[in-house]
C-alpha cells in the first residue's frame, strides 16, 4: 500500500531508522475506543523504528532533537496500529494517570505491613478498611467482589501484595490488579465493554499519508541543516565516492589517527551513507584488538575477514556457553565429535558473523584503499 522510512539522529546522536508502513485492513472490524461504535478504517498504519541496541516499539529509547522528530513520536504513540487498546477512552485515561498509581500506592501502603496470617485473611474488617480507605461507592461493591472471587481467589492482598515481605507479587501493570481498580471507579465495564476483552481502535486520519511524507521530509531537512553544521568535508554515502589512498589520507590528517582506523571509519561511512562530518560527531574505538566501534549508539565489528575469524574462533573456544551447547548435543545424540573437534567446526561451517552478530547475522564488505572491510552489528 504505502511506505515510507526515514533516518535521523536524536539528542544522542544516536541513529534512529522509522518505517511507516499503511496496511489493507477491509477484512478487520474496528470498533471506537471514545464511542464503541463501528470505524471505517479502511487501512492499518504500522510504525517500527530500529537504533541504539533496540528495535520495533523502541519510541521510548528516543531523545527527539527537534520539533519535527517530537512530532514524529507523537503519530507513533496515536495512530501505530490505529492506537489499539485493551481499553476505552475512560479506562484508558485512568490507568495512564496519577490516580491510579496513587491507588495502587495506597492500597500497599495499606497492608505491607502484615504478617503472612494477616495476609491470608481478606476477612470483613479487611474489606472494610479497604473499602472506606479507597472510598469505593455502594453502587461499585459487587463489581469489585466479583473481580476479587473471579480472578484474585478471593484475596486482592495475597495477589498483589504476596506472603512475603520480598517484594510485591503482582505489579501496577498486572491486568488483573487493573480490573481491580477500574472496578473501584465503576470503570471495568464501560458502556457494556469490559477492559481487555478485546481491542478498540481510533479513527485514523483521511490525509495521513499525507501527514506523514510531509513530517519525514520536516525530518530529513533538520538532518541536511545538522550535517552542513558538522562540516561534511566528503560525502561516503555518494554513488560515485572511491575510498582512495588520498581519501585515507584525508581521514587520518582529520581525525589524527592511524591508517587502520582511518579504512574501519570510511568502511562505516559507506555503510551508514555518512559525511565525514556526520560520522566523526559519533565514531568511537570500544576495542581496537576486537575490531569493535561505535557510532550514533551502535556498536560494530569493523575489520578484515581474517582479523573477524580470529576473533570469532577465540570467542567459540573461550565462551563456556559453547562447551554448555556441546554437551548438550552429546547427550542428545547429535554428535560424537570430541569438544575441540566440535569448536573448531563452527566458524568454518556457519561463519564468523553467526558468531559475533546476535543482531541478523549478516554483515557488509567495503573497498577502502587495497583492502576489504567488513561491517557487521554485534
Amino acid at each position: 500500500m504505502y511506505k515510507r522510512t526515514v533516518i535521523f539522529r536524536d539528542t544522542t546522536h544516536t541513529r534512529w531508522v522509522v518505517n511507516f508502513e499503511l496496511r489493507n485492513n477491509s477484512l478487520n472490524i474496528q470498533r471506537s475506543r471514545a464511542t464503541l461504535q463501528e470505524l471505517n478504517n479502511k487501512y492499518e498504519l504500522s510504525v517500527t523504528g530500529e537504533g541504539g541496541c533496540s528495535c520495533g516499539q523502541c519510541y521510548e529509547y528516543i531523545a527527539p532533537r527537534t520539533p519535527g522528530q517530537k512530532q514524529l513520536l507523537d503519530i507513533w504513540h496515536k495512530y501505530h496500529l490505529n492506537n489499539m487498546s485493551a481499553g476505552t477512552v475512560k479506562q484508558d485515561d485512568y490507568l495512564n494517570s496519577q490516580e491510579y498509581r496513587d491507588d495502587y500506592n495506597k492500597f500497599v501502603d495499606l497492608f505491607i505491613g502484615y504478617d503472612k496470617e494477616h495476609r491470608q485473611r481478606f476477612d470483613k474488617t479487611n474489606w472494610d478498611i479497604f473499602c472506606k480507605s479507597l472510598q469505593i461507592y455502594p453502587d461499585y461493591v459487587e463489581g469489585v467482589k466479583t473481580i476479587i472471587l473471579k480472578y484474585m481467589s478471593d484475596n486482592p492482598i495475597v495477589y498483589i501484595l504476596g506472603l512475603t515481605a520480598h517484594g510485591l507479587s503482582h505489579q501496577i501493570d498486572d491486568l488483573y490488579v487493573k480490573y481491580l481498580f477500574l472496578a473501584i471507579h465503576g470503570l471495568y465495564n464501560d458502556r457494556g465493554y469490559k477492559y481487555g476483552s478485546g481491542w478498540l481502535h481510533d479513527e485514523l486520519p483521511v490525509d495521513i499519508e499525507q501527514q506523514i511524507d510531509s513530517l519525514c521530509d520536516l525530518i530529513e531537512q533538520e538532518e541536511k541543516s545538522l550535517s552542513s553544521e558538522l562540516n561534511p568535508v566528503f560525502d561516503m554515502g555518494n554513488e560515485d565516492f572511491v575510498a582512495d589512498e588520498c581519501v585515507i589520507q584525508q581521514v587520518m590528517d582529520l581525525r589524527q589517527c592511524d591508517r587502520s582506523e582511518a579504512m574501519r571509519f570510511i568502511a562505516l561511512g559507506m555503510h551508514l551513507k555518512y559525511t565525514f562530518g556526520d560520522l566523526n560527531d559519533t565514531f568511537n574505538i570500544e576495542d581496537s584488538d576486537l575490531q569493535l566501534y561505535t557510532a550514533n549508539g551502535t556498536q560494530y565489528y569493523l575489520g578484515t575477514e581474517d582479523e573477524l575469524i580470529q576473533i570469532a574462533e577465540d570467542t567459540v573456544h573461550n565462551d563456556s556457553e559453547y562447551e554448555y551447547l556441546w554437551r548438550e548435543a552429546v547427550s542428545a545424540g547429535r554428535t560424537q565429535e570430541s569438544l575441540k573437534e566440535w569448536l573448531d567446526s563452527i566458524v568454518p561451517m556457519d561463519g564468523w558473523c553467526s558468531v559475533l552478530n546476535h543482531w541478523n547475522g549478516e554483515y557488509h564488505e567495503y573497498e577502502v584503499g587495497n583492502e576489504c572491510i567488513c561491517v557487521s552489528l554485534t
